[in-house]
């Protein structure tokens, strides 16, 4: 959980600038939090509110503190106090405020080429696959959706990065939405805050007979150099040759269509606390 672990207060001053009503004072301090995420947000929450009075002099009031960060988990404060009122600094627009960035690229992958667009098998004269197995490109769609947020932790990445969408993401059904790459990078301004980036790709030219749930599964082609004859005795083939095996490990007769293995490779987890949704 993100909090302040110590606020440390050290030097305290009076400005004189003219009559009375232009002093001002000064309190200075260093805070430490406990996680590197931490932005100027967590900070301020430990610091007097803009318009409190000062701790040894009343009549003098808090204005908007100034908030540097040293380290990971150090920062530097300033707070001026003004009599009669109210001081406030030049700030700049919230960036936590601005909407996320959203682009869109292609993300290209191989399959093999065993059936044509028109639903032909991609097989010799004789009805045999090719050996080896030939391939194609296929270019999936990648939604990058870049944003500010106020902290970014690398538990995000361990626990999203590689994972299936557990529901249904941009209009894409349950196992056709992939998270992969996620990036942030920490931006120091006026308020400090986190740029991040992350990458969805959508697995979504399958064959017709996938399922949406195995979108993103491993497909393999069911084949070996053992296979179980008639009797249900393991055989060799000869020379180690491979041969295309059913699911019970008996060989496909010849112009037979394929058996394929299915393996799952990524966990399914819901994105709905990233809040990336339209």
């Amino acid at each position: 959980m993100m909090a302040v672990v110590e606020v440390r207060y050290g030097y305290t001053g009076v400005e004189y600038s003219g009559d009375e009503s232009a002093y001002r004072m000064t309190r200075a301090c260093t805070v430490i939090t406990d996680d590197p995420a931490d932005g100027q947000i967590v900070v301020a929450a430990a610091l007097p509110a803009p318009g409190t009075a000062h701790p040894d002099a009343a009549n003098f009031y808090s204005g908007v503190p100034q908030i540097n960060r040293r380290g990971p988990t150090l920062w530097d404060v300033k707070i001026v106090y003004v009599t009669g009122g109210l001081v406030t600094f030049p700030q700049e627009e919230d960036p936590l405020s601005e909407p996320a960035d959203i682009s869109w690229d292609d993300g290209e992958y191989s399959v093999l080429y065993d059936m044509d667009i028109d639903g032909e098998e991609v097989v010799n004269s004789m009805g045999e696959p090719f050996d080896p197995p030939l391939m194609r490109d296929i270019s999936d769609p990648v939604l990058i959706i870049e944003r500010n947020q106020a902290s970014f932790s690398p538990t995000t990445k361990l626990t999203y990065q590689d994972t299936i969408c557990a529901e249904v993401f941009y209009g894409a059904a349950v196992g056709r939405a992939k998270m992969g790459k996620i990036k942030a990078r920490s931006v120091y301004a006026a308020v400090a805050y986190w740029r991040a980036r992350y990458e969805v790709q959508f697995r979504m030219n399958t064959p017709a007979d996938v399922p949406d749930e195995k979108a993103w599964w491993r497909c393999i082609l069911d084949q070996g150099v053992k296979y179980k004859d008639a009797d249900g005795n393991v055989q060799l083939t000869p020379n180690g040759e491979l041969v295309l095996l059913a699911a019970d490990g008996t060989r496909i007769p010849l112009g037979d269509p394929p058996h394929w293995l299915y393996f799952r490779e990524y966990a399914d987890v819901s994105w709905a606390a990233l809040g990336l949704g339209p």
